[in-house]
């Protein structure tokens, strides 16, 4: 018999034992390195305020995917840290990307992007815009304008349209 050919106590092959072994070995790599994949692409926040209330509650842990800043769009939640509004990282929506023009309200009091009012069933308590009406405002090219969901209760754009960048924050 060929030493390839010689039978182990369980009746396996040296061959077979070796393959078993190489599975076992690059199915625990991959296990592992999907972990590794997971902690470079998504970061675990705390959610500090409830200005996002009723989507995502104050205390709520979210995980926020790293992506580039081409790829957010209106209505996205995002993760964000800027020192103007904050040490913390704050979350909210996005309504408005460069170029649009984000106005306070229409008729039926919704919020209107680009001339168009914008239908937003996630508004607390299906609330229409908040109390806090402002101007037409351009968001700047490579800029976020962004609301919390809890209209009332949101330090968000709107109170930072007299900063340079019109309340709007880095894409």
């Amino acid at each position: 018999m060929s030493s390839n050919a010689e039978r182990t106590a369980e009746g396996r092959g040296r061959l077979g034992n070796r393959l078993s072994g190489v599975a076992v070995a690059l199915g625990l790599v991959l296990f592992l390195g999907g972990f590794v994949w997971g902690a470079v692409l998504y970061q675990p926040y705390t959610v500090p305020t409830d200005s996002m209330d009723p989507t995502v509650k104050a205390g709520s842990r979210v995980l926020a995917e790293r992506v580039d800043g081409a790829r957010i769009r209106r209505g996205d939640v995002v993760v964000f840290q800027d020192g103007v509004w904050g040490s913390v990282p704050m979350v909210k929506r996005v309504v408005g990307v460069g170029g649009d023009k984000v106005a306070c309200c229409d008729a039926r009091g919704r919020l209107t992007v680009n001339g168009k009012s914008v239908e937003e069933p996630y508004l607390r308590d299906g609330a229409q815009d908040s109390e806090r009406a402002f101007e037409t405002t351009t968001v700047p090219e490579g800029k976020l304008f962004l609301l919390g969901d809890n209209r009332q209760d949101s330090l968000d754009s709107r109170t930072h349209l007299e900063d340079r960048d019109h309340g709007a924050v880095l894409q």
